[in-house]
C-alpha cells in the first residue's frame, strides 16, 4: 500500500492513501483525512492481513534470532547507510546551529507540533520547578500571600494536556467526541488494536489545559 492507493474500509467506506505509518494508515474519506487502523483497511490492490502477518513473523524471527538478525539484516544496513555518515552530521551540525540562532531548525518545521510540544513541556517542567512567583490570580488582594500550590497545579494541568497532545499525535490515545470514541473504540477492540481510548473525564481535562494554557499564556515567566 502507497501513497494514492484506492482502499476500502471493512465498514463500507473508501477513500485514498496519504500516508503509510506502521499501525495506522492516514486515508483521505469525503475530503477529510483521518488516521485509520490498518487492520481494518481492505484493498483489491493490496492485502493488508497478508502483510501485517509476514512483518510479525518477521519481528518474531528477529527477537528469537538476534545474532542471525543482526548479520542478516542490522549490519547489513549499517554498510549501507555508511556513505550518509557524513551527511548526516552535516545535517545535524546545521540544525543544532539554526536552533542556537533561533531557536529551531528547518527540520523541526517537519513535525512542529511535536517539537513545539517538547519544548513547551520541557520550559513548564523548568519553570514550575524553580517558581518564586505566581499569577495575579493566585495572590491575596493586598499582595500579602501567594497560592504557590495552585499555581504548581495549573501548570501540571498544562504539561499533561501537552504530554497528552503528543500521545494523541503517535496515536497511542484517541481523543474525539462520546460517539467517536465509543465507535472508534468498538473496532479498535476488533482489531486487537491497543490504542487508549481517553475517558469522558480525560477529554475535559485535555480540553481544559488548552484553556489554561490560552489564560495564562502571558503568565509563563518567572
Amino acid at each position: 500500500m502507497k501513497y494514492g492507493d484506492s482502499v476500502a474500509l471493512k465498514d463500507g467506506r473508501e477513500g485514498t492513501v496519504m500516508y503509510v505509518g506502521g499501525k495506522f494508515t492516514d486515508v483521505k474519506i469525503d475530503d477529510v483525512t483521518i488516521p485509520i487502523a490498518n487492520e481494518l483497511i481492505t484493498s483489491v490492490k493490496y492485502d493488508v492481513k497478508e502483510h501485517l502477518d509476514k512483518l510479525n513473523k518477521r519481528i518474531k524471527w528477529e527477537e528469537d534470532h538476534k545474532v542471525q538478525a543482526f548479520f542478516k539484516s542490522s549490519l547489513p544496513r549499517f554498510i549501507r547507510n555508511i556513505p550518509d555518515i557524513p551527511r548526516d552530521i552535516l545535517q545535524d551540525h546545521i540544525a543544532g546551529t539554526q536552533r542556537m540562532k533561533r531557536g529551531w531548525a528547518n527540520r523541526d518545521t517537519w513535525s512542529f507540533d511535536v517539537y513545539l510540544a517538547e519544548v513547551i513541556i520541557g520550559g513548564l517542567t523548568h519553570l514550575k520547578e524553580n517558581l518564586h512567583g505566581v499569577p495575579c490570580d493566585f495572590g491575596s488582594k493586598d499582595g500579602m500571600e501567594i497560592d504557590l500550590e495552585g499555581w504548581k497545579t495549573t501548570l501540571d494541568d498544562i504539561i499533561w494536556t501537552f504530554e497528552t497532545s503528543l500521545k494523541i499525535t503517535e496515536r497511542d490515545w484517541f481523543y474525539g467526541t462520546a460517539k467517536v470514541r465509543v465507535r472508534w473504540g468498538k473496532l479498535y477492540k476488533e482489531a486487537g488494536i491497543d490504542t487508549y481510548i481517553m475517558t469522558k473525564e480525560e477529554c475535559v481535562k485535555y480540553r481544559n489545559g488548552w484553556r489554561l494554557f490560552q489564560k495564562y499564556f502571558f503568565s509563563l515567566w518567572d
